[in-house]
C-alpha cells in the first residue's frame, strides 16, 4: 500500500473532496483510491514543474503536438529534466525521480489481512528494504470444536450416496443408511470426534428460494438456515445462490457436459497431397469432362 491515510494531506483533500460533491448534491466517499492519488500527485508535479519553467525562462504557449508521430515538443526535454530533478512531498509519499526516470525514495506499507481486518504489519523502503514489525499469527482451527457435541445431519435418499440398508433384522438410528456420505460423515465423526444423528428431509428437496422477498428456502437448505439441522451431507449442487446462504465444502464430484472429438493424426505429407480434397473417382470425370470439352470446342 502506498497511500498513507492517515496524513495530514489526505484527510485535508478528502474534506475538500466532500465538500465539492456536497456542493453538487452527489453521494460524498469514505476514501480515496490509490488511482485517484497518483492521478493528484502527477497533477501537483506537473503544476510545480511547470511553475518553475515559467520563472526560468518566459514561455507563453506549447505548440500542439501529435501523439502518434515522433516529433518531440520544444519544451519537452526541459519538462522531463525539471520533473527528474523536483521533489514534492504529495499523497503517496516522497515523489523524486532517479537519472533514468524511475520513481525513488517512496515508501510501501505492508499490510496482512486478519481477523479485524488488514493491519500494518511493514514497510518497504527505499532499495527494497523491508522492515516487519510485527506478524499477526493465523488462528488455526482446532478439533475441539467439534468433540463431545452431537450434530444433527440431513440427508436425501439418492443412491449411491445414501441409501436405506437392507437387512433381515429390525435397524434403527444411523444404522439404516449406507452410501457414500454416510461413509463420509461416519470417518469424519472419527476424525473430528463427534457423535451425529442422520435424519431424512421432510420434503425430500435438496433446496431452492421459494420465497426471494423473505428468503425462505425449502429442502435441506431449509433445514439448515433454520437450524433445524446441523449439516447437509448429500449430492448437493453448488450454486450461486445456495453459495449466498451456505457454506459448501469442496466438491467430491464435478458433473458436466463434455464435447467429445476424435485426436487428430499427423498424415504422411505427399506431392500429392493437393488431390486430397476430393476421391480418385471425381478427378477421373473432372478429366473425362475437360478431354470432352476439348474435343467438342477444338476438332
Amino acid at each position: 500500500k502506498i497511500l498513507n491515510s492517515n496524513s495530514v494531506v489526505y484527510e485535508d483533500l478528502l474534506e475538500e473532496t466532500n465538500k465539492r460533491l456536497r456542493r453538487h448534491k452527489e453521494e460524498q466517499i469514505t476514501s480515496l483510491t490509490t488511482a485517484s492519488a497518483m492521478m493528484y500527485d502527477a497533477v501537483m508535479l506537473s503544476s510545480k514543474v511547470l511553475q518553475d519553467i515559467d520563472g526560468g525562462k518566459f514561455v507563453n504557449s506549447f505548440p500542439p503536438i501529435s501523439c502518434i508521430e515522433m516529433t518531440k515538443g520544444t519544451d519537452g526535454t526541459s519538462i522531463i529534466n525539471y520533473m527528474k530533478s523536483n521533489k514534492l512531498r504529495g499523497l503517496t509519499g516522497q515523489i523524486h525521480f532517479d537519472g533514468q526516470g524511475f520513481r525513488t525514495s517512496f515508501v510501501l506499507d505492508i499490510l496482512q489481512l486478519s481477523k479485524n481486518g488488514l493491519e500494518k504489519i511493514g514497510t518497504v523502503g527505499p532499495g527494497r528494504h523491508i522492515n516487519i514489525t510485527k506478524l499477526i499469527t493465523p488462528e488455526v482451527a482446532t478439533t475441539y470444536q467439534f468433540s463431545n457435541r452431537k450434530y444433527i445431519i440431513t440427508t436425501i435418499l439418492a443412491k449411491p450416496f445414501a441409501m436405506l440398508k437392507y437387512s433381515s433384522n429390525q435397524l434403527s438410528g444411523n444404522e439404516r443408511y449406507e452410501g457414500f456420505s454416510i461413509d463420509l460423515i461416519e470417518e469424519l465423526s472419527h476424525k473430528l470426534k463427534f457423535s451425529y444423528e442422520i435424519r431424512e428431509v421432510e420434503d425430500s428437496k435438496h433446496g431452492y428460494e421459494v420465497d426471494k422477498a423473505r428468503g425462505i428456502w425449502n429442502g435441506m437448505v431449509g433445514e439448515v438456515l433454520r437450524g433445524v439441522a446441523d449439516m447437509a451431507v448429500a449430492d448437493v449442487t453448488i450454486t450461486s445462490d445456495r453459495e449466498k446462504v451456505l457454506d459448501f465444502s469442496h466438491p467430491f464430484m464435478n458433473t458436466g457436459i463434455s464435447i467429445l472429438f476424435k485426436k487428430p493424426t499427423e498424415k504422411v505429407k505427399s506431392l500429392f497431397s493437393f488431390l486430397s480434397p476430393f476421391s480418385t473417382e471425381v478427378w477421373f470425370f473432372v478429366m473425362m469432362a475437360f478431354t470432352g470439352v476439348s474435343f467438342i470446342l477444338f476438332p
